[in-house]
């Protein structure tokens, strides 16, 4: 035993020796093998889809940048199943070749139901299609401006990345706004024999009346008669009957452009309003917008109907009856302001009622024939002024054009 333990020990020493005594070498390692994109291709897919990827050769090797947006299955040496799992964008590599590599630049997205859908609770007046044509998705459709188009891509590559756009860009359409605004007589009306229009709903009017030095503002005070009228219903043959009989007067007939979503805004200055104003103390009236005011904002739905948006003031100026003395008298500010919407149909007349004022109506009566004998005639006439009350008729008739660059220069 102890003889053994000696020969160990001396043939480790000379195997030490010997190694000390041989020249150092470098470890050879193998040469890196050099691979290179052969080919680069791009695959989409929707959610929970197939599709077989066959190579020319054996596939030695398969990478998936992110493999919880696809799977790739092996089916034969050559053929691969690419199952896509999950909304998102992956690369897939596929190894042709020791040093050849075959790129998939892969993009899973949902159902183009789905985008759809998302696109039109999104944009309900715009009339967007999603179409899948081969590996290419697509939306289609009418958009008014560049920005739009933006918008739409935007929300759509997050559901479908890499989403494509033919979007066209058009104008939107025009709403002409055919209204009328007549003073309506119903002591007239009612000498007349006709009958008063009537509409079935009601809305408040806010009056504020402003004084020298403090306002007063009643909610409700005055109500207002509001209708939506069918072309072939009898009140527009009630409102003609009125305008020829002479219970009517058109005092507006204003033909207006609006862009939906935006208002178009008409005034109608009253001349006794004016000469009220100058002849009281209180100048600051003359600058105020005295008359009616009209503002009409239109709303285009998809289903072709429109919401129309109707603002009325009435602006007057009196002279505060309250104070006895004629000479002490200030004139005061009357505004009646209304809100009216209403959803109508292209042809069909929103009609809206109210808003009674004080108006002065001369006549001239003398005797027949001799009235019109120059410089003589107006010694055998004479001029009878009486007040009668009128209230406010307003009639909106909308309807759809295609916009045309007459149209939008004309807008308001």
């Amino acid at each position: 035993m102890q003889l053994t333990s000696r020969s160990v020990l001396s043939c480790l020493a000379l195997l030490a020796v010997l190694a000390s005594s041989l020249p150092a070498q470098q470890t050879v390692q193998p040469a890196p093998v050099q691979t290179q994109i052969a080919l680069r291709q791009q695959l989409k897919l929707p959610v929970g889809g197939r599709r077989p990827v066959i190579s020319p050769n054996d596939i030695p090797r398969v990478l998936v940048q992110d493999p919880d947006i696809v799977t790739v299955v092996p089916r034969t040496p050559r053929e691969l199943m690419v199952i896509a799992r999950k909304p998102g964008q992956t690369v897939i590599y596929i190894w042709e070749s020791e040093n050849t590599v075959r790129r998939l630049d892969t993009v899973v997205y949902s159902s183009t139901s789905q985008l759809e859908q998302l696109l039109q609770q999104r944009f309900p007046q715009l009339p967007l299609k999603v179409q899948a044509v081969g590996d290419e998705i697509i939306v289609i459709g009418q958009v008014p401006t560049a920005q739009v188009v933006q918008q739409v891509l935007q929300l759509s590559r997050t559901v479908v990345p890499g989403v494509t756009s033919k979007l066209a860009v058009t104008a939107p359409p025009v709403i002409i706004l055919h209204t009328q605004v007549l003073e309506v007589s119903r002591a007239d009306t009612k000498q007349a024999g006709l009958l008063w229009p009537k509409l079935p709903h009601q809305q408040p009017v806010t009056v504020s009346t402003t004084y020298r030095a403090s306002t007063k503002v009643k909610e409700g005070a005055e109500s207002i008669h509001v209708g939506v009228m069918d072309p072939r219903g009898t009140f527009n043959q009630v409102v003609g009957l009125l305008s020829q009989k002479k219970c009517a007067v058109v005092v507006a007939q204003p033909t207006l452009t609006a862009m939906p979503g935006r208002t178009a805004t008409f005034r109608i200055k009253d001349k006794g309003a004016f000469s009220a104003a100058q002849t009281g103390s209180w100048r600051s009236l003359k600058d105020k917008p005295l008359g009616t005011t009209i503002d009409i904002t239109p709303e285009l739905h998809s289903d072709g109907s429109i919401r129309l948006q109707v603002h009325s003031q009435l602006m007057e100026v009196k002279m505060d009856t309250e104070i006895k003395s004629q000479a002490s008298r200030f004139p005061k500010l009357i505004i009646r302001r209304n809100d009216t919407a209403a959803l109508i149909r292209p042809g069909q007349t929103l009609a809206i009622l109210g808003m009674p004022q004080q108006r002065t109506r001369s006549r001239t009566v003398g005797v027949p024939w001799v009235t019109s004998i120059p410089y003589v005639g107006s010694a055998f006439q004479t001029t009878r002024s009486n007040d009668h009350e009128v209230e406010t008729l307003i009639l909106v008739r909308p309807e759809i054009r295609s916009s045309s660059q007459a149209d939008v220069a004309g807008t308001r």
